[in-house]
């Protein structure tokens, strides 16, 4: 280690001006070795980024405008430029200097994270859950051809507070745990167990006893005085669990998707299914495709609706009006007498999958029922995501579709991927960012988002 270096790591960590006599040694040091200010510690920093470190204002100054030292050169360590340094030590008026005299605030480390990161790691890094604690606020923004961001603006460029309409118009903040936004309607449940809508009413997806448009989030008062534990939606129907187990629908039922009897053409309200399959059946959680409905208790799975090999019934029975048992969907073990429990369902146009205590996922689309392991290491799956894609033909009447499957797994919290071309789960590796934690994905097809740790991320696949 150089004297230059010495020097900067036993001087004051006053971040704030620098004694004469000090000024004067750096003085003596650099004429008596002229390449002083230019040598590399054994971890790759120069003395720019020591100055940075602590704070040394007017050396910063000097080394970068005198000394003609890089200000964007990176340590060998971690790929950390002075601005870096100088951020996550907490020098700002440093780091203002840095970017006057040409920093780059973009500029990544090794882990992917720029200058402007390091002001946002200022704790222990920690893996809270993301369930909703009350209370808790929406805000949306973006486009709002549909009415489903809750706001009576036509588009909204920045993120806005959606207010709620609730039954009684008694002023009380409502607080959010579930949203699921659909193509023409967007539905919020509350932690209280109420449930509001907006959006296109056609066909009664709102649930509000009429078909009329609504531009902010209003609650369904029908269905006042009892709790919603959970919801779901596609295009054209919503599906609400109660917290005693119970199952309501409405919206079109051009699918039969609805599960009711006698199967009407729409319904405007929420209703619930009655069914004999369904007596004492206490349901735990709801999932919702465009053409079917998924409902399952601990140890058994129901769907209804139309089957294009996604509601894992025969090829036979094209129409399934009422909830039905996938019988072929077996749970008990070959080893022990025992069921395994269903914990997460997810759907898309053409797939229904759903996850086991055990770390399977069966996966049901094109008449078939797969089942794949997660890998060994991983103890259970957090997050289930699943899409249905349609593969560009020539031939019109071709009803190929690609399905994309992400899971998040405990305990590390890493993202797995599975699709029908490759039909293998694989763990996805992060170039920039080996060890990230992923909390939750949300994706389309040509576009993907991932939190971690909060830090949202785009990404490629």
């Amino acid at each position: 280690m150089s004297p230059l270096f010495i020097l900067f790591k036993q001087s004051s960590y006053r971040a704030l001006g620098i004694p004469s006599d000090e000024s004067l040694r750096v003085t003596i040091f650099c004429t008596s070795c002229a390449n002083a200010d230019h040598q590399h510690d054994a971890l790759g920093r120069t003395p720019l980024h020591m100055a940075a470190s602590y704070g040394r204002y007017d050396l910063v100054r000097w080394l970068i405008k005198d000394r003609k030292l890089d200000v964007n050169a990176r340590d060998d360590e971690s790929g950390w430029t002075p601005l870096h340094r100088c951020l996550f030590y907490g020098h700002l008026d440093v780091a203002a200097l840095l970017v006057k005299l040409g920093a780059d605030l973009f500029a990544e480390d090794r882990e992917g994270l720029t200058p402007l990161d390091m002001v946002l790691i200022d704790r222990k890094q920690t893996f809270p859950s993301l369930h909703l604690s009350p209370p808790a606020h929406v805000f949306t923004w973006g486009l709002n051809d549909n009415f489903t961001l809750g706001h009576a603006e036509s588009n909204c460029r920045l993120p806005g507070r959606v207010k709620f309409i609730t039954a009684s118009q008694a002023a009380k903040t409502i607080s959010i745990k579930q949203i699921v936004m659909c193509q023409f309607h967007s539905v919020f449940l509350s932690h209280d167990g109420r449930v509001f809508t907006c959006g296109h009413g056609q066909g009664g997806r709102l649930g509000i006893a009429d078909e009329e448009t609504t531009l902010r989030a209003s609650e369904i008062s029908s269905i006042t005085g009892i709790k919603i534990a959970q919801i779901a939606a596609a295009r054209d129907h919503t599906v609400l669990l109660t917290d005693k187990g119970a199952v309501y629908t409405f919206g079109m039922n051009n699918y039969h998707q609805l599960g009711q009897v006698p199967s009407p053409k729409r319904c405007l309200k929420p209703k619930q299914i009655s069914s004999k399959h369904l007596h004492n059946k206490v349901m735990i959680g709801i999932a919702a495709g465009t053409y079917h409905t998924v409902m399952h208790t601990n140890e058994e799975l129901y769907t209804c609706g139309t089957n294009y090999g996604q509601i894992g019934h025969a090829a036979m029975e094209r129409q399934v009006t009422l909830p039905k048992l996938v019988s072929s969907l077996s749970l008990e073990s070959s080893t022990e007498l025992v069921k395994r429990k269903i914990q997460i369902v997810a759907t898309s146009e053409y797939a229904t999958a759903c996850t086991t205590d055990v770390g399977e996922i069966y996966i049901m689309s094109d008449f078939n029922i797969r089942k794949i392991r997660i890998p060994r290491g991983q103890q259970s799956i957090e997050r289930l995501r699943l899409k249905s894609f349609a593969i560009p033909s020539n031939n019109s009447n071709s009803n190929e579709h690609r399905i994309m499957l992400f899971v998040i797994c405990k305990p590390n919290f890493q993202l797995l991927s599975w699709t029908n071309e490759y039909r293998k789960l694989y763990i996805c590796k992060w170039a920039q960012k080996p060890d990230m934690h992923i909390m939750d994905i949300a994706f389309t097809e040509d576009n993907k988002v991932l939190i971690s740790a909060g830090n949202i991320f785009l990404f490629k696949f």
